[in-house]
Parts: structure tokens; C-alpha cells; sequence
């Protein structure tokens, strides 16, 4: 059993542990509620329903060219644009299963006097997004959706 204190409390609530044969993992206070249960498959629950896979947190591609899915299912993705050319098109490293929600992007070179950046989703396409780039300079965007 263990005890935790609360932030803004002066006593402890106890938590007892315990894990199945099927190796199910339970924290439950000492009336009874389950607070966090984790499960053989990586699922972990919180109170009685919500939960997320720990495995979710784990896809993606870690680089200068990258996603991250989250639990819940929202992505994040980026990459740097070596600024070839003033317009074009950038295809995400994995498509949006959905929607695209937003994009941001700031320039490479804080020396060069810019005019701005300009994107379109032509079709509502979740895979790749169009650009409009005021000068011939690089850029690094972020995506996101879900």
C-alpha cells in the first residue's frame, strides 16, 4: 500500500496495488475506486473510462522531417524547406486521416526581408498542402490534425 498527498492537503490518501495472474495492473483507494487500471495490451484507463494506449505515444518519426501521433488521435507534423522555389507543394510525411486543422511556418533566414507565406489544402487533401512563398528562402512548417 501506498499513500499519496494531495497539493493543498495535510493528509495522505492510501492506495493499494494490485496486479491479476493475467498480469492486469490496478491502483484503487482504499474505499474501493479504481483510479488507474493498465491492462496486458498497454491500455491504460483512468477512473472508469477513459483511456489511452501507451503505445500511441510511441509512433512516430523523430527527425528533421517528422509526426507524432498523439493519443486521441491528433498529429502533429514539421519539416524544413529548403526554399527552391517561391510556390509548390509539400506532401506531409503521413497523410491526416481527417482533416488538416493548421499549419504555421517561420523563415529560415531572419536576414532576408520577406513578404509572407501563403497555404492552401486544394481539395480538402490530407496528404500535401500548396504554398505561396514571398521569396526564394527556406522555411520550416508545422502541421497539425487529426
Amino acid at each position: 500500500m501506498a499513500s499519496i498527498l494531495s497539493a493543498g492537503t495535510t493528509s495522505a490518501t492510501a492506495l493499494n496495488m494490485s496486479a491479476d495472474t493475467s498480469g492486469v495492473l490496478q491502483l484503487a483507494s482504499n474505499n474501493g475506486t479504481v483510479a488507474v487500471t493498465i491492462d496486458t495490451s498497454q491500455n491504460i484507463y483512468i477512473g472508469s473510462g477513459t483511456s489511452y494506449n501507451l503505445k500511441d505515444f510511441r509512433t512516430n518519426s523523430i527527425s528533421s522531417t517528422g509526426y507524432q501521433k498523439l493519443p486521441g488521435g491528433l498529429i502533429i507534423q514539421w519539416q524544413s524547406y529548403n526554399g527552391g522555389a517561391t510556390s509548390g507543394t509539400i506532401t506531409f510525411p503521413i497523410a491526416f486521416p481527417n482533416k488538416v486543422v493548421a499549419i504555421q511556418a517561420s523563415y529560415d533566414n531572419t536576414g532576408t526581408a520577406v513578404n509572407g507565406f501563403a497555404f492552401d489544402s486544394v481539395g480538402g487533401s490530407t496528404s500535401s498542402i500548396n504554398f505561396w512563398n514571398g521569396v526564394l528562402i527556406g522555411f520550416n512548417w508545422m502541421a497539425i490534425g487529426y
